[in-house]
């Protein structure tokens, strides 16, 4: 997965653009876009943006570490879907006081 992300030196500075991380990440971009201005959340971790001017950018070596971090995360516990469901208790008529 890092082979994705540009080695530090490859290009004049090691900055990353929002459509880097969405590709590298198989995400829309408005997704990326929308975790560094906080209107959905972000993943934990997921590393803070620079303002530079109008644009936005992510330092690759902090994406890198959160990167690595992630694939050593245990994955989150699965979370069922819709309403929980609620429990019967039943009796039979030969328990009931």
């Amino acid at each position: 997965m890092d082979e994705h992300i540009p080695a530090p030196g490859r290009f004049q500075s090691d900055l990353l653009t929002a459509d880097d991380i969405a590709t590298l990440l198989r995400v829309r971009i408005t997704t990326v876009y929308h975790w560094s201005s906080g209107v959905r959340n972000p993943p934990p971790g997921f590393p803070a943006s620079l303002h530079i001017g109008k644009r936005v950018r992510w330092r690759a070596d902090e994406v890198r570490q959160w990167l690595e971090a992630c694939r050593h995360a245990e994955p989150p516990a699965k979370r069922g879907r819709g309403r929980p469901r609620k429990l019967f208790v039943f009796q039979s008529a030969d328990n009931a006081d």
